[in-house]
C-alpha cells in the first residue's frame, strides 16, 4: 500500500529501514505517523545523555520494525481473549503467560496511532484507511445482477 515515496523528503530514510513486509501493509498515514514518531524519537536522542539516547534509539528502531495497526489490534484481540479464557478457566499459569506474551507483543511493537490518538491528535486519516481497506476486501468480485 504505502511507498518510501509517500514520506516526506526528509524522512524517506527512515521509511526505508520499515521491513517491506510491514511497509506493505501501511497506509500512507500510517507510514507517516510512524517515521515522523521514529523521527523524534531520533532527535531526542541527539540532545540526551548516553544512557537515554540509547533508551530512545532503542524505541525508535521499535517504532520502525513494528507490525502495522491493522495486524496489531488483531494480534492484541487474540491474546486478550485467549487471556480472558485462561482466567474463566481460572489457569493461573496460562494467564501468567498469556499475559507476557500480551504485553511483550505490545513493548516490542509501539503503535503512534494509539498514542497520538491518547494525546488527543487527529488520527482519522489512518482509521479512514483501514475502513477503506476494509470495506474493499468486503466488495463482491462479481456482479451477480445486471441492470437491464
Amino acid at each position: 500500500m504505502a511507498t518510501v515515496e509517500d514520506s516526506p523528503e526528509p524522512l524517506k530514510a527512515l521509511a526505508r529501514k520499515i521491513p517491506p513486509e510491514t511497509r506493505d501493509h501501511l497506509g500512507p498515514a500510517e507510514l507517516r505517523f510512524r517515521v515522523e514518531a521514529a523521527s523524534a524519537l531520533f532527535d531526542q536522542a541527539a540532545y540526551s545523555d548516553e544512557r537515554e539516547a540509547k533508551r530512545l534509539r532503542r524505541e525508535g528502531e521499535r517504532y520502525l520494525m513494528a507490525v502495522s495497526f491493522k495486524a496489531y489490534v488483531v494480534t492484541a484481540s487474540m491474546l486478550s481473549d485467549e487471556l480472558k479464557a485462561a482466567r474463566k478457566r481460572g489457569d493461573t499459569g496460562a494467564e501468567r503467560e498469556t499475559g507476557e506474551r500480551l504485553e511483550d507483543f505490545m513493548k516490542r511493537n509501539p503503535q503512534p496511532v494509539l498514542e497520538r490518538a491518547g494525546n488527543g491528535e487527529d488520527v482519522s486519516a489512518v482509521l479512514a484507511e483501514l475502513m477503506q481497506e476494509q470495506s474493499a476486501a468486503k466488495r463482491p468480485r462479481f456482479r451477480w445482477f445486471r441492470r437491464s
